[in-house]
């Protein structure tokens, strides 16, 4: 597997799952893992609504 020596691009996906994780998934409880992919989906669509540009 190849590391890059800058991963900045590492950096923005693991601060956003770390953001996702805080804000929509921390002690929540699913019956399926259907209703996880749904939240998660759901989740996707409200970044989207409102896009930030990373400078």
């Amino acid at each position: 597997m190849f590391t890059p020596k800058h991963a900045s691009w590492l950096n923005l996906v693991e601060s956003f799952f770390s953001k996702m994780t805080k804000q929509m998934l921390k002690n929540i409880r699913v019956k399926a893992k259907d209703e996880l992919v749904t939240r998660i989906y759901k989740y996707f669509d409200e970044i989207n609504e409102t896009p930030v540009v990373y400078h």
